[in-house]
């Protein structure tokens, strides 16, 4: 028989405070969250500033 390869950890991976309600909060957020991947990925501000205006 195969061996399980997936197991549960136990943690806190699911996020403890409300969760926002509003669709352009939500929105904000995740294109804020995008934007921060792109500085740490070592995107150029100008590259940055042109698509964030759009």
């Amino acid at each position: 028989m195969a061996e399980a390869r997936l197991r549960v950890i136990a943690g806190g991976a699911v996020p403890q405070e409300l969760l926002a309600t509003d669709p352009w909060q939500f929105q904000t957020t995740c294109v804020d969250a995008f934007i921060a991947s792109w500085r740490a990925r070592g995107f150029s501000p100008v590259t940055i500033d042109i698509r964030r205006s759009r």
